[in-house]
């Protein structure tokens, strides 16, 4: 008998999860979708769509006695997440707490009925900041199931899936990797870390090693999943955004009569997306030109992003997590904060502004300079759970962080499990002593990722749709999902 996958097929998972289907023959596929839109999607691929979050919440709303949310009494003990599922979403917390809690209500009892009605083997999905993943996580868990969320290696084509929400540990295979698999794939992942010490490799997302396309041209490829996200400085991007914005406010005005309720509630992100792009390039420091052993560097991470909430839920705010090192660091030496290359501006927002005149050791770093021409000028990265930690072990650095990620235990990585630690460390003469380690060393410790992994890249890349990539990821379903 076929067992059934359950689909959170939100974004350009819409469009990428039928083709699972369509080359997977052992598994039924079911669907949820975030709207009517996703659903048409879905449906024009031959998919099987069993709940539409956008349809169900509307009509839920429109009862006169809209049932609300009420935390099951095991929620947070058998999700192992402490924290609550309604306060770690990126929507529902820009509506009103009587309006939340209806919509928190209507998912949790469309999602229940969903469940009492089919057998849900495995539920597949993306990690991301929502509700609904919560509750579908917690769901699966409560009537037997799988879960599944996958999420990218530090290296390229391959992925892991945990059975975690906070995805910061991968499962072990089904099926190991053989010895000769192995062998290759260090080889691979050393001339990947190879190609990082020169900055030609990098991840698809960054603007130095993306395809050039035009503004629109990604806008929309990225919505279908044939382009990463990238963003580009300009009146373009601006105006673009401006639209995405006014959009949203639209919906949130008329929200329920139009529109699914992400959306409605997206305003407040696209807003600060918005004001992002119009800071000024003059407005920031100018990048260091040589090698200091006082400089720290903090990069900063895309948000809102899972991989704060998930892998540091206590550490997720940046702004905290950085005034807390300033406050911190020895009186000589010198933080610099870059922003994440794909929401450049960020540091332009007032917070920040009165952050920079608070500390005189405090030095702002535009997104579209070299984060690695950055580190390897800086004694010390500091982090939470971004992928410039791993550069920073790459290139021989040691890396102070505050989140569960993967790389915490690799040579050079030094973990902080609260802010008390993180002052100890960052008061520590050794810390900015550190000689290094070795290139060999850190591929050794990547391999710790590499046997749990799989081949195969999910996200969206201008590959993703060719058939030996599918291939590759369908094949993985089958190898996990037995």
């Amino acid at each position: 008998m076929k067992r059934n996958i359950l689909c959170f097929s939100r974004s350009y998972l819409a469009y990428l999860m039928p083709e699972f289907e369509k080359r997977d023959d052992t598994h039924n596929y079911l669907y949820i979708v975030q709207n009517s839109k996703e659903e048409q999607v879905v449906k024009e691929r031959g998919g099987n769509v069993v709940f539409n979050i956008e349809t169900y919440i509307k009509a839920h709303l429109k009862s006169d006695n809209a049932e609300e949310w009420e935390e099951p009494s095991d929620f947070k003990e058998l999700t192992n997440f402490g924290f609550s599922p309604i306060y770690s979403d990126r929507y529902l917390i820009n509506f009103s707490f009587k309006r939340r809690h209806q919509i928190a209500g209507g998912l949790f009892k469309g999602f229940s009925d969903l469940f009492n009605k089919l057998d849900i083997h495995y539920l597949i999905s993306e990690p991301v900041a929502l509700f609904s993943t919560h509750i579908l996580f917690y769901l699966t868990l409560k009537n037997g199931g799988n879960p599944r969320l996958w999420s990218s290696t530090f290296f390229p084509n391959s992925f892991l899936f945990s059975e975690r929400i906070t995805i910061s540990k991968s499962i072990d295979l089904k099926i190991s990797k053989s010895e000769d698999q192995l062998k290759e794939q260090k080889k691979e992942i050393l001339s990947y870390l190879e190609g990082i010490i020169e900055d030609k490799k990098g991840p698809a997302y960054h603007f130095s090693f993306a395809k050039k396309r035009s503004v629109l041209d990604t806008f929309f490829k990225t919505r279908k999943g044939n382009s990463p996200i990238v963003v580009k400085p300009g009146l373009k991007s601006i105006f673009l955004q401006f639209l995405r914005y006014g959009r949203a406010k639209v919906y949130n005005l008329l929200f329920p009569m139009i529109g699914d309720f992400q959306t409605a509630a997206s305003y407040k992100e696209h807003w600060f997306y918005f004001q992002c792009l119009l800071t000024s390039t003059s407005y920031y420091d100018k990048m260091p030109e040589e090698y200091n052993e006082d400089a720290v560097i903090y990069p900063l991470q895309y948000e809102p992003e899972a991989s704060i909430l998930y892998f540091a839920p206590d550490f997720c705010d940046q702004f905290v997590v950085i005034e807390n090192i300033l406050k911190s660091l020895p009186h000589n030496k010198i933080l610099y904060v870059k922003e994440h290359p794909n929401q450049f501006g960020a540091l332009g927002l007032s917070k920040w502004k009165t952050l920079r005149k608070k500390f005189h050791n405090l030095r702002f770093i535009y997104g579209r300079e070299s984060g690695r021409k950055l580190i390897k000028y800086c004694n010390v990265v500091t982090c939470i759970s971004s992928s410039a930690g791993m550069d920073g072990l790459v290139l021989g650095k040691r890396v102070v962080l505050v989140g569960d990620v993967y790389y915490q235990n690799y040579t050079g990585a030094q973990k902080a499990h609260s802010y008390y630690e993180l002052n100890k460390i960052l008061n520590d003469t050794s810390t900015y002593n550190y000689k290094g380690h070795t290139l060999a060393e850190t591929a050794e410790d990547l391999m710790m990722l590499a046997e749990r992994s799989h081949v195969g890249f999910p996200y969206a890349s201008p590959t993703l749709f060719a058939e030996e990539n599918l291939t590759k990821i369908v094949n993985a379903i089958q190898k996990e999902f037995i």
